[in-house]
């Protein structure tokens, strides 16, 4: 559209035009401000004349907030505003309808701002159904291309979270649904840090509601929360806060309740298949989901296994999140899984407005009827803690996707298929992916192809980038990194794609002087874009998780970041940071030519051993070493305590043989591939495993750093050298294949020790 053609028309346009000069309004962009005015004008007098002819304010008058930002105020729209306030009193009118049409009229007439600020606070108390399902839709989109600023919503939030003592149940229901499936979802919104400015008084909310004993309102405040923070934790400390803050606070109310509730059986079945739910949130393809699916089919692959237990998937249908899918179910369905949906009938009821209380009662009932023995949680939402506190199953585990600090009665054992922060003991189960499914699909190559296009790739450009949740990207070392080696390497961009707090990373970037090499694309398909990124360069402090796994199966070049510092005497700095591995065995006194493992052991102090050259340390006066190691052994005056993180690898004699204890390494020196034969490096026992080693040693340190610098250099070397990239892709993938067929045996392993040991 010509914008002189759009100023003199406006005022005839037909309802067709008039819609699509709104979308023009909308996409425009910035306009010069005399445009802007004239544009705002125009639309001024449309709307004038038809309120003079008695017609209805039309709604994509709405879009002229944009082009009507600080005009002069225009006082003829005065008199309609008043007639339709007055109108607004009487309870036989729409009053939502009324509402937008102030609020247009207000925008119209200068006073957006104040308007729109009127009118979320207002539209916060509507009830969510299907008559404002397009609504909602436009106010996320209004707020999004008109780029409201973040502080605004919170302001008008804090201030009606500030009166909610006063709503009745239904408007304090409609605040909450609206803060979640609205504002929420607003693009630059998403996972904002400022979020959490609301914590202290959603908490002090959450708290006068459990004391009221309004349990199903706390069930949902505390979802809430947690949806919340819950996206914005980025470390364990993170985790504990909201431990101790929130899961704690609820944890008496909810175990009080339980106390009048039927007790669940007390043992697990000892006739007949053992019966096994894992509890979700909902059934949805996400990355919990993929680990799951494959911990199921793994299982199952096993016929002891089949023939002895029987799986279940239960739904907790937290529906305000997203519907529980079909597909996904179907697929569950195929292993031979059955699936239920126990509180569906409580949901469908009235989806936006459903007890809590009445659906986790509905789902503990449900449980208790399928006569389950074993519950597996894979989600720490308060539906969760309020079965655990009741206890739905004899057995009870929590399986962590990367809280490792939740900590609730009922909880018996702890499981996960990594090792995430935590204070408490969890049982490792190794997954094998189903690579082919959930990590590397077929992927129309068309596809791909039309995604880099809207990047400035030519031959020789090296992408760099990451795939996850853009609250992990908004570190500020993490960009600072990141940029200095776009300045380093002129010929690479960066794509961050996720969803997150765009607009601040963005300023950043651009502060950093690289915002023209420095995508972020939003959520996309990690499939695709697993083959567009060259090198994943993960995020710190807080790493990826599947989404790097997922990318590892594709590309296999990865660098990530570990922050360690030195922590020894300054006489022995120089030793640690040798090129020789610092290995400490806590009873040197015990390995002689008798332990398993030891001619590899002295096999690699030797000045010409090709891989990893080590020199054992140790720090008691006085022991008898055995002859061959001595002329390799060194005294240092060093704590007990210390030598753990003074040492490169600590192991120890037991059991005919030698186990790892611990790594620390401050350079990324290769491991040794004699301590590979640590008894308990089940992995580096795998046939293929040391051929794989050796092949590709060479390239074997370029996937972790323990500095920025070294983080830099790495990634450097890899986007410099063709050889080295190639290798170490290479390497990933061969070692990914042997660790299936391992992680296959080990699933099974690590699953009937966590639910049989004591």
């Amino acid at each position: 559209m010509e914008l002189t053609k759009i100023i003199y028309d406006i005022e005839t346009l037909d309802n067709e035009g008039f819609i699509k000069l709104c979308y023009f309004i909308r996409d425009g962009g910035e306009l010069e401000e005399q445009v802007r005015f004239q544009i705002a004008e125009a639309l001024q007098k449309r709307a004038l004349l038809e309120l003079q002819n008695n017609n209805t304010v039309e709604f994509n008058l709405f879009w002229s907030y944009g082009v009507c930002r600080g005009i002069k105020k225009n006082k003829l729209f005065k008199s309609y505003i008043q007639k339709y306030k007055k109108a607004h009193a009487h309870t036989n009118i729409d009053k939502l309808q009324n509402l937008i049409s102030i609020t247009i009229l207000e925008i119209l007439s200068g006073n957006g701002e104040v308007a729109l600020e009127s009118f979320a606070k207002e539209l916060m108390l509507v009830k969510i159904d299907n008559s404002v399902s397009n609504l909602l839709l436009f106010v996320c989109e209004f707020f999004t291309c008109n780029k409201i600023p973040i502080e605004v919503f919170l302001r008008i939030l804090k201030e009606t979270l500030g009166e909610f003592s006063k709503l009745n149940n239904e408007e304090k229901r409609s605040v909450l649904n609206w803060t979640l499936q609205c504002f929420w979802n607003v693009g630059h919104y998403i996972a904002h840090r400022s979020w959490l400015d609301i914590y202290p008084m959603m908490k002090s909310i959450l708290s006068k509601a459990l004391k009221d004993s309004n349990l199903a309102l706390s069930l949902y405040l505390e979802f809430i929360i947690y949806h919340i923070y819950g996206n914005l934790a980025t470390c364990g400390d993170d985790w504990k806060k909201y431990n101790d803050e929130i899961t704690k606070l609820t944890e008496f109310y909810y175990k009080q309740y339980a106390k009048n509730l039927i007790p669940c059986k007390k043992q697990k079945a000892k006739n007949g298949k053992i019966k096994v739910a894992l509890i979700k949130d909902r059934i949805v393809s996400n990355s919990p989901n993929n680990v799951e699916y494959s911990f199921i089919k793994a299982l199952l692959a096993h016929k002891d296994i089949a023939d002895n237990y029987e799986f279940n998937i239960i739904s907790l249908s937290y529906i305000e999140k997203s519907q529980d899918s079909l597909e996904c179910m179907q697929e569950y369905c195929k292993l031979g899984v059955d699936v239920y949906l126990p509180s569906a009938s409580v949901v469908n009821d009235d989806i936006c407005y459903h007890s809590h209380l009445q659906k986790v009662l509905k789902i503990r009932e449900s449980i208790l009827d399928i006569g389950i023995d074993i519950a597996i949680f894979d989600n720490n939402l308060p539906i969760s803690s309020f079965l655990l506190i009741s206890r739905c199953a004899p057995l009870q585990l929590f399986w962590s996707h990367g809280n490792g600090y939740y900590d609730i009665e009922g909880i018996d054992k702890r499981m996960s298929h990594f090792l995430p922060e935590s204070p408490y003991k969890i049982n490792w189960i190794r997954v094998p992916m189903d690579m082919e499914k959930f990590y590397n699909p077929k992927v129309n190559e068309e596809l791909i192809v039309a995604e880099r296009l809207k990047y400035p790739i030519k031959k020789n450009t090296i992408v760099l980038g990451v795939i996850g949740r853009l609250v992990k990207v908004d570190s500020d070392e993490y960009l600072e990194t990141i940029a200095k080696i776009l300045k380093e390497n002129q010929n690479t961009i960066f794509i961050a794609a996720g969803n997150g707090n765009e607009p601040d990373i963005r300023k950043k970037v651009e502060a950093l002087g690289v915002s023209d090499r420095f995508f972020m694309p939003g959520f996309v398909n990690p499939h695709v874009y697993g083959h567009i990124i060259d090198i994943f360069c993960d995020t710190f402090p807080l790493g990826q998780g599947e989404s790097l796994d997922e990318f590892l199966a594709k590309k296999g070049v990865s660098v990530s970041y570990e922050k360690r510092e030195y922590q020894g005497p300054i006489e022995l700095k120089e030793l640690k940071y040798g090129d020789k591995s610092l290995v400490w065995v806590e009873n040197l006194e015990e390995l002689t030519p008798e332990v398993a493992g030891f001619s590899e052991l002295l096999e690699s102090t030797k000045e010409d051993y090709e891989y990893g050259q080590i020199i054992f340390i140790y720090n008691k006066k006085g022991i008898k070493i055995h002859k061959d190691i001595k002329p390799y052994s060194m005294y240092v005056k060093v704590g007990t305590k210390d030598m753990l993180t003074f040492a490169d690898f600590t192991l120890k004699v037991e059991n005919g043989g030698f186990t790892y204890i611990k790594g620390y390494r401050l350079l990324p020196k290769n491991i040794p591939l004699s301590i590979g034969y640590a008894q308990n490096l089940t992995l580096q026992q795998q046939k293929g495993f040391r051929e794989i080693a050796k092949k590709y040693y060479d390239v074997e340190i370029f996937g972790q750093g323990y500095t920025k610098e070294q983080y830099i250099e790495l990634v450097s070397t890899l986007v410099a050298n063709k050889k080295i990239y190639k290798r170490r892709g290479e390497r990933t993938k061969k070692i990914k294949e042997i660790y299936y067929n391992f992680a296959l045996k080990e699933c099974k392993k690590g699953f009937l020790e966590v639910i049989n040991c004591k």
